[in-house]
């Protein structure tokens, strides 16, 4: 038998022995790059730990954030979090003989090998199913492949599908050579990139509610499962969102403010059961004085399953929605509100960040940092009221940093550090008429409105 076509056929034994073929096919590689690189696409704002929340999210693979060229296989620790990665390209064997392969990940990682060029063909060898330390190798059996056949000077095309979910987030793929040395990661000088990277697309996003469906009229709660449909640079999804109408809304013909609430993370999905079992909403059913008090138009979005509020495109979708709201409810645009607890307190500042002329006032809730170096400027001219427990980690110190920054660009924040409270602390204000109250002594004035519009780029 000729000695290529037994490697070959020996190296598709090797990898199909326990493995398993991936679950769908990215877009077919570019022609290969130089050697010297591998190129890493990323996904932004995916929430979990697992690879199944990353192939299973409606932007993999064919809608990466950003990407770049690696100068080994190995993903910088800690540059992110809730995030996905696709790292594929080509790896060219220096000596005829067995290799074995190693991955080591956080949260997960899967690596996949073909036994040429073709992506088609690829199998997974190895996987990390759990987190481990950087470069930790053998923390599971799994992370290991079996010995796998490979020519000299022949290259085969690689990949590995990664999931981070929090700190401190790693990737890295490493081999032994049939001489038994070891390149843990791999070097890009056996490395050869499949694609070009490329720089992050401007987010351009579109929202339509649905015009089949009326508005609501009707005092109390109404659920629109699915009923927005928003577009991300050609990326579409489903959002639902709940109403609730104050109890005078059929009795008088004033424009309602509008009060806009962002859920905390494992709320997503399109049942609407996420905003109503935690927050405002929840509230309003459970508490008579409050459902009695309450003067807004509410507007509970949820986001999608395995998306977040932080997920590309989320932010502008919310204005989007709002927008649409405003238009189709009867609503005074000069009193629109914004608050979120945990995951949507960061959706808070985003969303802010991303349109601040759009409201009177923001009150985020247990909420992280937030591109603080810029907030202060964006934000600055934004009634806001940053509201957290003393013993809640990062949201407390990101609270504080928060209301510092924007407190040293001439804005007047308002911080809260309640004593002795950790991750829960919205249970002693959402359910208090005396937050909405605050709220609502603020009123978008038309100077405000313009400075804001003029610190960043308002959504259109």
């Amino acid at each position: 038998m000729n000695w290529k076509v037994f490697l070959g056929a020996a190296l598709m034994l090797a990898m199909k022995v326990g493995a398993e073929s991936p679950k769908l096919l990215p877009a077919p590689p570019a022609k290969p790059g130089a050697t010297g690189s591998i190129l890493v696409e990323y996904f932004r704002g995916i929430d979990g730990g697992a690879v199944e929340n990353l192939i299973t999210n409606p932007a993999f693979p064919l809608h990466p954030t950003d990407s770049e060229l690696l100068k080994s296989f190995e993903i910088e620790q800690n540059s992110d979090e809730q995030y996905g990665s696709l790292t594929r390209g080509y790896v060219t064997a220096p000596a005829t003989g067995d290799y074995t392969f190693w991955i080591a990940a956080d949260d997960a990682g899967e690596l996949y090998l073909s036994a040429d060029e073709n992506p088609v063909t690829r199998q997974k060898i190895c996987a990390c199913p759990g987190y481990v330390e950087p470069r930790i190798w053998d923390r599971m059996p799994e992370q290991k492949s079996r010995p796998i056949a490979l020519i000299a000077n022949h290259r085969y095309y690689i990949e590995a599908w990664h999931k981070e979910a929090g700190a401190p987030g790693h990737l890295a793929v490493g081999w032994q050579l049939p001489n038994g040395n070891r390149e843990m990661p791999i070097p890009g000088s056996r490395l050869a990139p499949a694609g070009v990277a490329k720089a992050a697309v401007p987010i351009k996003v579109n929202v339509t509610l649905n015009p089949a469906t009326p508005a609501a009229t009707t005092p109390g709660q109404h659920k629109f499962p699915a009923d927005a449909t928003v577009d991300r640079n050609g990326l579409q999804w489903k959002m639902s969102y709940l109403i609730h109408l104050p109890n005078d809304y059929n009795k008088s013909a004033d424009r309602k403010p509008l009060f806009v609430f962002l859920c905390g993370n494992s709320h997503q999905g399109t049942d609407l059961g996420g905003v109503l079992n935690e927050g405002p909403a929840q509230y309003l059913n459970d508490i008579p004085k409050l459902k009695e008090f309450w003067p807004f138009v509410g507007l509970f979005p949820q986001p999608p399953e395995n998306m977040r509020w932080d997920s590309p495109g989320m932010a502008e979708a919310v204005v989007g929605m709002i927008d649409g709201i405003v238009r189709k409810y009867r609503i005074d645009p000069d009193r629109v509100y914004l608050s979120g607890l945990s995951m949507g307190g960061k959706g808070t500042w985003l969303v802010a960040e991303a349109a601040p002329d759009r409201f009177a006032a923001i009150a985020p809730i247990c909420a992280v940092s937030v591109k603080p170096d810029k907030a202060g400027d964006w934000l600055r001219n934004l009634p806001m009221w940053i509201i957290c427990g003393s013993d809640d980690g990062e949201f407390t110190s990101g609270s504080k940093q928060m209301a510092q920054n924007i407190k040293a660009a001439g804005g007047t924040p308002e911080l809260t550090v309640f004593p002795n409270e950790g991750h829960g602390v919205w249970g002693r204000f959402y359910p208090e008429p005396k937050f909405y109250s605050w709220l609502l002594k603020h009123k978008r004035t038309p100077q405000q409105a313009t400075k804001s519009a003029a610190a960043t780029q308002p959504v259109k």
